[in-house]
């Protein structure tokens, strides 16, 4: 795993424990974890957990 791989599971961990624990939109999500655009946090996402932002909060109950 490179750098840059390592970085970005940290901050999608980081963001999967806000959407988990908190009320915050996507988009707060998506700028407090790092992300400049709320559409590129969401592919991001869905390329590493194989759903949406949204189907994991979902899921998570919140």
């Amino acid at each position: 795993m490179n750098v840059n791989d390592y970085i970005t599971e940290i901050r999608i961990n980081k963001a999967k424990a806000l959407l988990r624990d908190t009320n915050k939109s996507i988009a707060d999500v998506a700028y407090e974890t790092g992300f400049n655009s709320p559409a590129y946090f969401t592919t991001l996402f869905r390329q590493k957990q194989n759903q949406t932002p949204s189907e994991f909060r979902k899921g998570a109950g919140v």
